[in-house]
């Protein structure tokens, strides 16, 4: 991965991710200076299934994962780059269910594990070295933030929703903002935030809550 810029707050350097557009299905993320660091797509077999990719800088697969709905348990993941898909797995038959099979694919709620202390809207997932992340505000209406379980009163990362002016065009596109301490886990914040992200909004416009949510729009 090439360098991103950063910028400065009062605390510490972090780095910026603009979606363009604000769909967390299809979009792109890009650096400061233009330059694209993950595309999200999101294609349609003939029968009507979704698949999500993720990838990177380079066109590499970071992550995919098939879904009938958002629910995490429904969604089936390959995620190599955090040990997701690299072994005898379980796979979703014709009917939604799962099934022994072989090298791919795992139910996404296996990595990212809802919490029920002390918030219900916190979801939990490790990286390869141990280390343990959590992403609080996982409710319609408001927006992701990550913390380490060593820190939890500082963000590492966080999503930052449009501007929208009284005319609903954006002024300021959405963010991801990562603090160094996120470099290292990125591929990982990035899926997860994706996974979350999609579901939430999916509620949000079923809630008839559309304050900051953008459209999702799976084309």
């Amino acid at each position: 991965m090439g360098p991103i810029s950063h910028v400065h707050d009062t605390s510490q350097p972090i780095f910026i991710l603009t979606l363009n557009p604000n769909n967390p299905a299809n979009t792109t993320l890009l650096d400061e200076s233009g330059n694209t660091i993950y595309t999200i797509r999101t294609l349609f077999d003939e029968k009507g299934v979704p698949t999500t990719s993720v990838h990177g800088e380079n066109g590499k697969r970071v992550a995919d994962w098939r879904w009938r709905d958002t629910r995490l348990s429904a969604q089936m993941l390959r995620f190599e780059g955090a040990g997701i898909g690299v072994g005898k797995i379980q796979t979703m038959d014709a009917n939604g269910r799962e099934t022994v099979g072989g090298k791919g694919r795992v139910a996404a709620s296996r990595w990212l594990r809802k919490c029920l202390v002390p918030f219900k809207s916190t979801v939990v997932f490790e990286d390869l070295r141990g280390g343990e992340y959590k992403w609080k505000n996982n409710d319609p209406g408001l927006h992701l933030q990550l913390v380490s379980t060593l820190d939890t009163s500082s963000p590492i990362a966080r999503f930052v929703p449009p501007t929208i002016d009284p005319k609903n065009t954006p002024v300021a596109l959405a963010k991801l903002l990562l603090t160094d301490d996120a470099e290292d886990i990125m591929d990982e914040v990035v899926v997860s935030w994706a996974l979350l992200e999609i579901s939430k909004r999916e509620k949000e416009v079923a809630d008839g809550n559309r304050i900051s949510a953008g459209a999702l729009v799976l084309v």
